[in-house]
């Protein structure tokens, strides 16, 4: 692997291509904790970035990132201009996920230092492969979106577990409640949120060896609903449904341990500890105070560009939510559409060595 030379003891130069939702005009919405996009993370170090060049297909969409932030740099139409233009120290990829791949890779090859990556990787699990091999090749610092991995309550809930607290853990469930269709055309909600849920499990459960989504398989066309389960090497199964006929979003996961439970969902999170409640030779599950055990929450946005800060500056070596993991969660995501179209299980121990 070759390393890339840090940027200590300057500014990180930054680039921001997609200025959509999630890039930018979400820091419109008052209801959100802020930041909540990627232009509003990079604008949150002032001291410690300069956002150099943003690109954007859209002409309004440009002249908006220009005003809300005041910016006066280098806006261009696509990514290859940007990069004719400029290669920064950091680039920022939020455009739609069939362009992830592309993207990433030409920011590679010119010697972009670090990546942040919207997930998924690619719509293609080969396309993943090569980008996971060209990042590991090159040094490349790269972060995938798998934001739970950058919140101080799940490290939290997962410290809790493992200290033997509330665990050790028994079993996980996944529930991902949506309005999106379930196909395969584009990126589905397996795929764009399910990969969320994977990735946490992996990272609470450790490494998957197998999954089963045969279970539930109403038909290869029209299915609503998608559920089966995916076992890690220390005996735990991870049981994830994912129902596309829901009016809401909701998408949690919840831990059950030898001597506790823990829900966490987009709206927060509820703790419970078995206790004494009088009956004699019985313990009950009891509430327990989340920010006391749990800590605030934490804004995943700050949270992972101070670690892509920390890795270019030379202050961490491991990235949080690499391209390693961000390939292990699509490889679930593709094994379990693959398991639910095939009605057979899939065997992962040669995937993942």
């Amino acid at each position: 692997m070759t390393k890339r030379s840090s940027v200590s003891g300057r500014k990180v130069s930054a680039a921001l291509v997609g200025l959509g939702r999630i890039g930018s005009l979400l820091e419109a919405d008052p209801g959100r904790m802020h930041p909540c996009t990627h232009a509003g993370a990079l604008f949150y170090f002032p001291e410690k970035i300069h956002v150099t060049a943003a690109a954007d297909p859209q002409k309004p969409r440009r002249k908006a990132f220009a005003d809300k932030w005041n910016f006066n740099g280098i806006l261009c139409r696509d990514h290859k201009e940007l990069l004719a233009r400029t290669v920064p120290d950091l680039l920022v990829i939020s455009t739609p996920s069939d362009t992830h791949f592309l993207i990433a890779m030409e920011a590679v090859s010119l010697g972009v230092r670090g990546i942040i990556l919207e997930k998924p990787v690619s719509l293609s699990l080969k396309e993943a492969g090569t980008l996971k091999n060209a990042v590991l090749h090159t040094g490349c610092l790269l972060l995938v979106c798998h934001d739970r991995r950058f919140s101080g309550q799940y490290q939290a809930v997962r410290r809790l577990f493992k200290s033997g607290s509330f665990g050790p853990l028994l079993a996980l469930r996944g529930e991902l409640y949506t309005h999106h269709p379930l196909d395969r055309s584009g990126c589905n909600p397996l795929l764009h949120d399910g990969t969320h849920l994977m990735d946490i499990a992996c990272y609470l459960a450790g490494k998957p060896l197998w999954l089963d989504f045969s279970s539930h398989r109403p038909g290869r066309s029209g299915s609503k609903r998608i559920e089966g389960s995916v076992g890690f090497a220390g005996g735990v199964q991870f049981r994830l449904s994912l129902e596309t006929r829901a009016s809401y979003y909701d998408c949690a996961i919840e831990l059950t341990g030898s001597n506790g439970r823990c829900r966490l969902s987009v709206t927060g999170a509820v703790l419970s500890a078995a206790g004494d409640n009088g009956f004699a030779g019985v313990r009950f599950l009891r509430d327990q105070p989340v920010a006391e055990l749990l800590g605030p929450v934490q804004n995943p946005y700050i949270e992972r560009t101070r670690i892509m800060l920390d890795l270019l500056c030379g202050k961490r070596k491991k990235p949080v939510s690499g391209i390693v993991e961000g390939f292990t969660a699509q490889l679930l995501c593709e094994k379990a559409w693959e398991s639910f179209l095939t009605n057979r299980p899939v065997d992962l121990t040669a995937e993942m060595g």
